[in-house]
């Protein structure tokens, strides 16, 4: 069994009120695999492979981030690529709604979502989404 953790509080009704937590059982979040391969330098991190499994899907993530560290949401995303693939029914549901209201499509390499991202943490652009 993998790794898991629970919301609690207000935290825990914000999430389960939410479209995300209608669909899903996000009041508990399973991690079945986690794998990270990369190397930390003078702020830099490069992420040669980060591989996620949850019983949502499966996602791969490959890229570099300059980390600011008293202000990591400052920190800057740049070369990432993030794969996300073998996507539950409902997790697939909660996509088909973001990119409905969004009025345009993610970018999808035969049933995979690839997602290429660039910019500071808190407010990263995807490619063939916002630019």
């Amino acid at each position: 069994e993998g790794l898991k953790g629970q919301f609690s509080g207000k935290t825990k009704r914000e999430v389960e009120s939410s479209d995300m937590g209608k669909l899903l059982d996000a009041s508990e979040i399973t991690i079945d695999k986690f794998y990270l391969s990369g190397e930390l330098d003078n702020g830099r991190l490069v992420i040669s492979n980060l591989e996620l499994m949850t019983p949502y899907g499966k996602a791969n993530l490959t890229g570099i981030a300059d980390l600011v560290e008293d202000r990591f949401e400052q920190s800057n995303l740049r070369n990432a690529r993030l794969v996300l693939r073998d996507l539950s029914s409902n997790f697939e549901l909660l996509i088909l709604r973001a990119e409905k209201q969004k009025q345009r499509s993610l970018p999808r390499e035969g049933t995979a979502i690839v997602l290429e991202a660039r910019g500071p943490f808190n407010h990263l652009r995807i490619k063939g989404w916002d630019y």
